[in-house]
């Protein structure tokens, strides 16, 4: 069966040219090793999640500098539709870099004690 009649219309010609680029050339998929870390002098962390009902799921990785806690690089691994691609391929290209949400969420719980 072809996908033109598997999909009436042009459902897969409604994604904008960037997001048709990040689902089918991801620049940030693949994954960390511990030994990766230790190269970079860097925490690996891992993360899982997804939504079984519609059979997505999607393992991030991050190379994170304790010191600043900042994470240095993130890849991610996805299993599922194109779109979970494209989407875990933004995230993991606007995490690089950035310093941990866990850090600004603790400094903000200390403000409310004050």
């Amino acid at each position: 069966m072809a996908r033109d009649e598997l999909v009436t219309g042009n459902v897969w010609e409604q994604y904008s040219t960037k997001v048709q680029s990040r689902m089918n050339n991801p620049v940030a998929m693949g994954e960390f090793t511990q030994e990766d870390a230790d190269k970079a002098d860097a925490k690996l962390i891992v993360a899982d999640f997804g939504a079984e009902s519609c059979g997505d799921a999607v393992r991030l990785f991050w190379l994170v500098d304790e010191k600043t806690d900042t994470i240095i690089d993130s890849k991610f691994k996805s299993f599922g539709c194109g779109t979970a691609i494209a989407s875990s391929d933004a995230m993991a290209e606007l995490l690089s870099e950035k310093q941990l949400m866990m850090q600004r969420i603790s400094q903000i719980q200390k403000l409310k004690h004050f």
